[in-house]
């Protein structure tokens, strides 16, 4: 009879402490290798090599999840819908037009970035126009500072962050010069419309209305 099978047969305490040994044996070998991971791990690194550097990153960490918690969107803190949200399907859709000169303006052919900046400050201020400029951030601003500051930097921030009709000539004036410098070229006046279309079952378009937004 093998000797090894001898003393797993009459030596149960034997066997016992040779697993026992085993067991530990195994635990410090993952321990060893928890450790050899942990090293590797991007924060610890990212400590070792700077500090200041470390607390920067880990301080952005922690205010991206506040704001996420909060389900408020700061820039440069932007929730998951800022990237992953589904666009809801929709019936009637509003696209602007630029006409220049009586012509139609083709702002696809701008890089994304100025045309983005062109539409989206037109979609803000048609939101104004609807609204009455009674602009809805400042329902965010009270939100978030009335009753937490002063009244004089209350209202400090409600004239600096928000819009009303004393704003609509000034804007239309900046908008017509950033278009005036995207495009390369001085217009002797342009026109915005907003063209509004539907989506038929049939996947039709029809342009059922359009309107001018301003001119200048």
């Amino acid at each position: 009879m093998p000797l090894n099978r001898f003393f797993t047969r009459f030596n149960g305490k034997g066997l016992e402490v040779q697993q026992n040994h085993k067991s530990v044996a195994s635990l410090r070998k993952r321990y060893f290798y928890f450790w050899l991971n942990l090293r590797q791990m991007y924060f610890l690194r990212l400590f070792q090599h700077s500090k200041i550097l470390f607390a920067l990153i880990a301080a952005f960490c922690l205010l991206q999840g506040f704001f996420t918690y909060k389900g408020v969107e700061t820039f440069p803190f932007f929730n998951f819908g800022m990237y992953s949200e589904m666009f809801p399907e929709k019936e009637v859709y509003e696209i602007f037009t630029i006409k220049t000169g009586g012509e139609v303006f083709d702002y696809e052919s701008l890089p994304v970035i100025q045309r983005d900046l062109l539409l989206n400050t037109l979609a803000y201020y048609k939101i104004g126009e609807e609204n009455g400029w009674n602009d809805p951030i400042q329902n965010d601003i009270s939100n978030r500072f009335e009753d937490k500051v002063s009244a004089g930097h209350y209202q400090h921030i409600i004239e600096s962050l928000s819009n009303d009709a004393d704003d609509k000539i000034a804007f239309q004036q900046w908008f017509k010069r950033y278009l005036e410098s995207a495009a390369g070229k001085e217009f002797e006046k342009i026109e915005i419309y907003v063209n509004i279309y539907q989506f038929g079952k049939s996947h039709e378009i029809k342009l059922i209305d359009n309107k001018l937004l301003f001119e200048i």
